[in-house]
């Protein structure tokens, strides 16, 4: 089959997403892509052809005044964005169309009455739960849209809130193939190393532990991705992008990955939490939100905590954990039903039951 790769919004922070799944459908299918220009070089990704749009209205690019000049200018670039991934499939005569990310408004109104086959996965469920205004143009989807969803617990928003009758599929996050080879077994995770590179932090968490810093003397050493720079003996806030090596690197180091996002982190998936159990390290997962899932399915491999204090109990008592034999049998069993589901193999599988039906 013939298939356009779209990514109409071109998120920086999804580059890594994109190339994931662009590897695991051009083993499947013919793949051309669509991104913003300079998003990603041809030769990093496995596509027959790179297509770039012609517009520049995508996020970290729009020039506004207000929030409200905002919202229309990132409307219009996607309504043009949209509009030329359809010619392009007619054009082209593509099987079909995958949208990686899009937004609701503008989707809904692009698409709705394109004879185009297409599918799309949807990142930002919690935008329709935050925004109420955002779910009539759910009821107005093209009714052949397929509809790909992170996790199958998404799905209880759909039926139960949204209410849409669309056909939905479930396509988990793909894992990254990690550059440096990740040798550290869970026996040799002593120390308290903590690794928490991403752009959702909470930054109430951070202004805590920054001040809890500034006050204790805890024997973890955290790097955090933050929105300043600061250093505080064993904590480091930062705020610029790491390059890809030095992100694994960082992985390669820590023992642990810190995932602290606020209680509106709903209904959607972390890149970062993934690279972390293909490197073997324990999460530990900030309560309040969805992403609690994870640790209900999958204890051993996501502690759970809810406040600063309860952040290095928990810590101090996986410390204990992992000298019992149960727990390292549990963690490795947890581990490998973890790497089947969200597997090359089994994405595939999912890609393949879109494209058939």
């Amino acid at each position: 089959m013939k298939v356009l790769y779209a990514d109409s919004i071109s998120f920086g922070h999804h580059t890594q997403y994109n190339k994931n799944n662009l590897r695991i459908l051009s083993n499947i299918c013919k793949v051309d892509a669509i991104f913003r220009k300079d998003y990603l070089e041809k030769s990093s990704i496995s596509i027959n052809k790179l297509y770039t749009f012609k517009g520049n209205l995508f996020p970290n690019t729009i020039e506004h005044k207000s929030r409200i000049s905002y919202f229309i200018k990132f409307r219009i670039g996607q309504l043009r964005n949209i509009k030329e991934v359809l010619n392009l499939a007619k054009k082209n005569n593509y099987d079909l169309v995958i949208f990686s990310s899009i937004d609701i408004i503008s989707f809904s109104l692009a698409t709705k009455f394109t004879k185009v086959h297409f599918a799309f996965i949807d990142h930002a469920l919690y935008y329709s739960e935050q925004h109420k205004f955002t779910r009539p143009f759910w009821k107005i989807l093209n009714k052949n849209a397929k509809i790909c969803l992170l996790e199958q617990y998404f799905n209880q928003f759909i039926d139960e809130v949204i209410k849409n009758k669309n056909r939905t599929y479930i396509l988990h996050h793909p894992m990254s193939v990690m550059e440096i080879p990740i040798t550290k077994t869970l026996e040799k995770n002593n120390d308290n190393i903590v690794f928490a590179p991403s752009n959702s932090n909470s930054k109430l968490f951070i202004n805590q532990l920054v001040e809890y810093y500034g006050e204790n003397t805890p024997g973890a050493l955290i790097k955090i991705k933050g929105y300043y720079n600061k250093k505080i003996g064993n904590l480091e806030v930062y705020d610029y992008q790491l390059e890809r090596t030095e992100y694994e690197a960082c992985f390669y180091n820590s023992n642990y990955v810190l995932i602290p996002y606020d209680s509106s982190y709903n209904y959607r998936t972390s890149g970062v939490l993934f690279d972390a159990i293909a490197s073997s390290k324990i999460v530990l997962l900030k309560s309040g939100n969805t992403l609690e899932y994870y640790a209900r399915d999958f204890p051993c491999l996501f502690l759970l905590f809810s406040s600063i204090d309860e952040l290095f109990s928990v810590i101090i008592d996986n410390h204990g954990n992992q000298q019992n034999m149960n727990y390292k049998e549990s963690y490795r069993v947890q581990r490998e039903r973890f790497l089947m589901l969200y597997s090359d193999s089994n994405i595939e599988k999912e890609y393949m039951k879109i494209l058939k039906d």
